[in-house]
């Protein structure tokens, strides 16, 4: 029972390391393509041609600020994002980026 018990272990513990060098290797990609893309479009293509399936691109707005984002399929998975009033690139989830900006505009309302 013990042996079992220490082999789900070290296969779990293999899983979760397999999965975070994939999650890296995902925001090095996504930070690399947001560094050389000129707009959206191009980061999107850049995404599809790396093997990281895509659904369009998006706009939203909070409070003041709004993005356009390539939309990955998931409310939290990491895309790149592009800020709408300074047009830089960053890599985020919009999901959090939302979260992020409603959290500043309890602080601002409430300080």
């Amino acid at each position: 029972m013990r042996l079992i018990r220490l082999i789900y272990s070290l296969t779990i513990q293999r899983e979760r390391e397999r999965e975070m060098k994939v999650v890296s290797l995902l925001h090095e990609t996504l930070h690399k393509i947001a560094r050389q893309a000129k707009n959206l479009q191009e980061a999107e293509k850049q995404m599809n041609k790396a093997g990281i399936p895509t659904y369009g691109i998006e706009f939203i707005s909070e409070g003041n600020s709004s993005i356009g984002y390539v939309n990955r399929g998931e409310t939290y998975a990491v895309t790149i994002c592009q800020d709408e009033k300074t047009e830089t690139f960053f890599v985020d989830s919009y999901g959090d980026w939302v979260e992020q900006q409603e959290t500043e505009e309890e602080e601002e309302y409430y300080s």
